[in-house]
């Protein structure tokens, strides 16, 4: 027995066998032309370009922290040796007592604060000074921030536009408030070095004898 073919089904259809479902095709426009495809298209266009800028400015940010690590190795700025002036570094106490003496870039009005203030502001210089993680964590919160909004335009996502649009904010303005940091320490050291040299360090008494037990 011959196969029999049907109209308006697709292929082939063999007697005994179900029948393929029809094929729905969608309803032309009445004046000719095709209907417009509703599937998800990709992220194409100026979308894309941005998508690909970001992961640029991310990569960028991996380059500028291998940089700011080879700077403080020139320096001979070792890890040990900044975790030892950390640790010898003054308490929030004693940093808040001078806050005011390095936010207007003030003479203290005695040794002992002027030196307090030398060592904070000299303190605040060397973590500020090496540039290149700083403008590695401005690019790389920048690049995240620009995907970050690119997929929530493509998705509809407010919150995540909000977001990304405070970060892209705060890598652009992080690099202004070190600058604006740095020029108050450079201030405060030259209003309290001269003052802070006559200021004499108490001589550490021997230490206690150990207790009985």
């Amino acid at each position: 027995m011959g196969v029999v073919p049907l109209r308006g089904l697709p292929g082939r259809y063999r007697p005994g066998s179900p029948p393929p479902p029809p094929v729905r095709r969608p309803a032309r426009d009445p004046r000719g032309r095709e209907p417009p495809d509703t599937e998800e298209s990709p992220i194409s266009g100026p979308a894309l370009a941005l998508l690909l800028f970001s992961f640029v400015l991310q990569f960028a940010a991996v380059v500028c922290m291998v940089l700011g690590f080879l700077w403080n190795r020139r320096r001979k700025r070792l890890v040990r040796s900044e975790r030892a002036l950390a640790l010898d570094a003054p308490v929030g106490a004693e940093q808040s007592r001078v806050s005011l003496y390095l936010r207007h870039g003030a003479t203290a009005p005695d040794p002992e604060l002027a030196h307090l203030t030398v060592r904070v502001a000299e303190l605040k210089r060397r973590r500020l000074e090496n540039p290149w993680p700083h403008a590695g964590a401005c690019l790389f919160l920048l690049g995240s921030s620009l995907a970050v909004i690119v997929r929530s335009v493509d998705g509809g996502f407010v919150g995540l536009l909000c977001f990304g649009i405070a970060g892209s904010a705060l890598a652009v303005c992080a690099p202004l408030l070190r600058r604006l940091m740095l020029a108050r320490a450079d201030l405060a050291l030259a209003a309290n070095r001269e003052l802070a040299e006559r200021y004499e360090v108490p001589e550490e008494g021997p230490p206690p004898p150990p207790r009985e037990r």
